[in-house]
């Protein structure tokens, strides 16, 4: 009798996140997750997050952080194989410091896991445009018309 030798299944892999630290609010960046498979055996992988932020009174202020996954799933990578997803992060209000941790789960052996951060510093705020350049040079024409209109005195 010929006994076949035991080989156990290895889903080992390795996860990044690349992106930007200073976020400012209204601006979305883009923060882009790689997964390595640097196991024998093919795998897919399942991503989550979670979010914390403090505003500048040290509250706890989530909610001011939105993030949007484009896939939380990266499918049928097999040995030495990387794919990526990326995330959408907005800040809608102002958030002193925080972080977003992205946790990769292997779908084959679902207590395999890595996680890794996003830091989140604060940056100078963004002024978000109500009229735009187009809307900026309506109101100058408007402006115009009316003080040739009233017959303003020209400065001269």
């Amino acid at each position: 009798m010929t006994l076949l030798p035991v080989v156990k299944a290895d889903y080992n892999f390795e996860v990044k996140a690349e992106g930007p630290s200073i976020f400012t609010v209204g601006r979305t960046e883009t923060v882009n997750i790689y997964v390595h498979n640097i196991g024998s055996d093919n795998d897919s992988y399942s991503i989550t997050f979670t979010k914390k932020a403090q505003d500048q009174s040290l509250n706890s202020v989530p909610q001011l952080v939105q993030v949007s996954l484009f896939s939380n799933k990266t499918h049928n990578l097999t040995q030495n194989e990387q794919k990526s997803t990326f995330a959408l992060i907005t800040l809608i209000g102002p958030v002193q410091s925080g972080n977003v941790t992205f946790t990769i789960f292997s779908n084959a052996q679902p207590t395999n896991y890595r996680e890794v951060s996003v830091k989140i510093l604060s940056g100078m705020p963004v002024n978000l445009p109500e009229f735009g350049w187009l809307g900026l040079i309506e109101i100058l024409i408007l402006v115009s018309l009316i003080l040739i209109s009233t017959d303003a005195p020209q400065f001269r």
